[in-house]
């Protein structure tokens, strides 16, 4: 640990350490899920054993009745890509009218893509089904595709807030 210290104070890359380290941290800090934390997931699972397996917090969560019953759905972020944006930077001699380049740096920034992923409870809290919006609409099973239209007009509601 000393010789680290050492080093670390006495290095001309003691900003870009710092810089590694702090993104490090903030890349564990999960705001959205990834689909292979639901792979265990079926119907006779419930929300609480979700939210344990997706480890991340509810976006946004409303009921609907359909057929007199009544339903809940969760909403979650879900990490569905990776944007990645290229540039450079050209530093100038500082002249306001210099053409003589100094150096050519280069910078790269990730962002992660996230959407909202779906899932629908029952009155005994056990998932019906889960899964993107379209994929509600566009189901072959007559129950889902008959709730789909109000789970659509609640969440953009919300959405329109």
């Amino acid at each position: 640990m000393l010789f680290i210290s050492v080093y670390f104070r006495k290095s001309k890359y003691k900003n870009y350490l710092i810089i590694m380290l702090v993104a490090i941290l903030l890349s564990s800090c999960s705001t959205m899920f990834t689909m292979n934390s639901i792979m265990q997931l079926n119907k006779s699972t419930t929300s609480k054993d979700v939210q344990k397996m997706i480890d991340v917090d509810v976006k946004e969560q409303f009921s609907v009745t359909y057929l007199n019953n009544d339903y809940h759905v969760k909403i979650y972020p879900v990490k569905i890509g990776v944007s990645t944006t290229t540039s450079q930077v050209n530093n100038w001699d500082g002249g306001v009218y210099s053409t003589t380049r100094t150096s050519t740096q280069t910078v790269q920034s990730k962002n992660q893509l996230s959407s909202d992923y779906f899932f629908l409870f029952d009155r005994n809290d056990t998932v019906v089904f889960w899964g993107f919006l379209q994929e509600f609409s566009k189901n072959e099973d007559s129950f889902i595709a008959g709730i789909a239209p109000l789970i659509q007009t609640k969440y953009f509601a919300l959405k329109n807030k």
